[in-house]
């Protein structure tokens, strides 16, 4: 009896308990790659669109994923297309000029599209998080135009500097999701297709 108080003593001791994160801005980078189509497809780009500063809280327990919660938000404003060190990055030939960048962000937050000025927040509320170890599924709700979708991302996490963590991965979305149509001119001959690869790297600190 006495060994198995001394072992439940021990576990509880070695159990971690949940930690509470925010969003550390400087290691943080969330971008939307978003491809072309249409008949006059190569008059036109792909795109990739990184989104600002991120800001949100990450309850996180090592011991238990599935007790942990995230919730993380960005102005849909701060979008930023076709920057010329993102495009190198991600492998997109040739660079954009301020003109160019100018009217694709015009037609991003449109209010056709995102409609940023009735919808200025882009949002994800977890519902679910499985796994274990550093390779862990999130599901939740992505909130984009006022419309909350679930989505589901695999992540792996990693310890990060000064006892933070570090999550990356990707998911896809559906535009007509979120109850628009994607971008379309010339009678859809100019076009960008429906699914969008979003990619992220997510650093979190202590507050």
């Amino acid at each position: 009896m006495l060994t198995s108080l001394v072992l439940i003593s021990s576990l509880a001791v070695t159990l971690a308990e949940p930690v509470e994160y925010v969003v550390d801005p400087a290691g943080t980078e969330v971008y939307a790659l978003v491809l072309k189509q249409g008949l006059a497809a190569g008059l036109a780009h792909d795109h990739v669109v990184r989104a600002g500063e991120l800001t949100g809280r990450v309850v996180w327990d090592v011991d238990q994923p599935s007790a942990s919660e995230v919730r993380v938000s960005f102005d849909t404003a701060s979008l930023e297309p076709d920057s010329d060190e993102m495009r190198a990055r991600v492998g997109l030939p040739g660079n954009l000029s301020e003109r160019q960048r100018a009217t694709i962000l015009g037609h991003i937050l449109d209010e056709d599209q995102l409609h940023a000025t009735a919808f200025p927040t882009i949002a994800f509320s977890s519902t679910a998080v499985e796994g274990a170890g550093p390779e862990v599924v999130v599901s939740g709700a992505l909130t984009v135009r006022g419309v909350a979708q679930p989505v589901s991302a695999p992540l792996q996490v990693v310890p990060g500097p000064e006892g933070g963590l570090v999550a990356s991965g990707s998911f896809t979305i559906v535009q007509r999701a979120f109850g628009y149509r994607p971008y379309r001119a010339a009678m859809g001959a100019l076009a960008v297709q429906d699914p969008v690869e979003v990619v992220l790297r997510i650093a979190l600190r202590e507050p």
